[in-house]
């Protein structure tokens, strides 16, 4: 995703203070200016440029994600609809869903001093859910993703659903106005048909790429693809008005899930995905070693198929969450295994306990790759990692529990046990642009 001027680390832990993060948020990818050098205690040195909040007074909404935009950022979430209202600063949302505990998404945009430009959803009363799943922005104008049942309105722009869920894309401008919203459509051949967008990037040229994965008959704007087992799909919109460019998919027996979505300069397209069962795109494919492997496919720019990576540990369970492209088109992933990874003539085994985070920088030449890991004494899981101008990498985790110990690091959790003894923290951290553990630190909570 695109750059911004400001604090990777800020960014991270005021939506960590906005509300509670949805455990099914695919994260989203910040790129931060270039780091102070971490004090003696292993902490970021770099200055808190603002601290800011908002949501609701009964606890009912879920903030996901969050992305730089050309004068500050863009957060997306989820509320329920027993939530009076949303406030942010001196904009307030009413959630519409007519349901009892139905859902809406929110949008939310906030400048580089810390003041909220704008929040904004889609009118649900004619009976419809919808469910964020990413945001982006380009050119002062933010992108949302997800999925959705019923009838929802965003602005002039009626979508409707056939089938239980399938999925959206909505642009707004500077101000919060809709431009454009396009809606995938499933037939309703069987029940569990649908089709669910998991992560979205933005290219260049304002294109949006959108990952996720469906099931049955769908229709992504023009081209339809009909699957008999749930597959990926990678598509590309046009950024000005939402049409359909390019659709492709791919998968095998089981489910495929996307992770995490980026584009390089040069256009090319790269998305990480789990699975439990071999894999095919085009003529590429991947069979499994682990209980569960993970994946990274490359497009180009018009979707044709360059190469398939996998990912796996005989017996064990390696889920690559996050993905970076640095200036040079170098690709770092992220995420959490068990056991011993080794590729290139180095390898990573988690040894703290439980899962253990690793940061994996696959550069163009062996001189030019490393691999990190860390990790507590319980499971750990990434949720957002991105790379600077620098190719520092700055990464967040939740549910942080015990110390977690990263080379010469750790830090440990300040919350009260917030069920079943779990410190219920957040952690955001950074590491050189050789793999090295520069500074980790945490929120500090009463409770969750």
């Amino acid at each position: 995703m695109r750059g911004t001027p400001a604090s990777i680390a800020t960014a991270l832990t005021a939506l960590l203070l906005l509300s509670v993060l949805s455990s099914m948020a695919v994260p989203a990818s910040l790129r931060s200016a270039p780091l102070t050098a971490p004090s003696a205690e292993g902490r970021s040195t770099s200055a808190e440029v603002f601290l800011t909040g908002g949501g609701s007074t009964t606890h009912g909404e879920l903030s996901g994600v969050i992305a730089a935009s050309d004068n500050g950022f863009v957060v997306g979430g989820d509320v329920n609809s027993s939530a009076p209202s949303l406030v942010f600063g001196p904009h307030t949302y009413i959630p519409s869903s007519p349901f009892t505990n139905g859902n809406d998404f929110f949008l939310a945009s906030l400048n580089v001093n810390g003041a909220w430009d704008y929040v904004v959803g889609a009118d649900h009363t004619q009976g419809g859910i919808t469910f964020m799943s990413d945001v982006d922005a380009h050119a002062g104008n933010a992108v949302v993703a997800g999925y959705m049942y019923g009838p929802v309105d965003f602005g002039p722009f009626p979508l409707s659903t056939a089938v239980q869920f399938d999925g959206f894309i909505a642009q707004a401008d500077a101000t919060g106005n809709w431009m454009w919203a396009k809606g995938f459509q499933t037939l309703p051949n069987s029940t569990t048909d649908s089709s669910i967008p998991q992560a979205i990037a933005i290219d260049a040229m304002g294109d949006v790429i959108v990952t996720g994965y469906f099931s049955g008959e769908t229709d992504f704007g023009g081209t339809t693809i009909n699957v008999s087992n749930a597959e990926m799909f990678v598509a590309k919109l046009d950024g000005t008005n939402g049409a359909l460019k390019w659709v492709i998919s791919g998968g095998g027996i089981g489910d495929q899930t996307a992770t995490d979505v980026g584009v390089d300069a040069a256009g090319n397209i790269y998305v990480s995905g789990v699975t439990q069962n071999n894999i095919r795109f085009g003529t590429n494919s991947y069979n499994v070693v682990g209980t569960q492997d993970s994946f990274v496919l490359k497009l180009s720019s018009s979707g044709a198929v360059l190469s398939l990576t996998g990912y796996g540990i005989a017996n064990q369970a390696f889920l690559l969450s996050s993905l970076a492209v640095d200036n040079n088109g170098d690709l770092y992933v992220g995420g959490s295994f068990e056991g011993t990874f080794a590729k290139n003539g180095w390898s990573i085994t988690a040894n703290k306990g439980g899962t253990d985070l690793f940061f994996i920088k696959e550069g163009s030449t062996p001189s030019n790759q490393w691999a990190a890991t860390g990790g507590s004494n319980a499971a750990d899981g990434l949720q957002g990692m991105d790379v600077s101008s620098r190719g520092e990498v700055i990464f967040t985790s939740f549910y942080l529990d015990g110390t977690f110990s990263a080379g010469t690091k750790s830090t440990t959790g300040t919350s009260s046990p917030w069920a079943q003894t779990i410190d219920a923290d957040a952690m955001v951290g950074g590491l050189t642009n050789t793999g090295g553990w520069s500074w980790l630190d945490v929120t500090a909570s009463s409770a969750l």
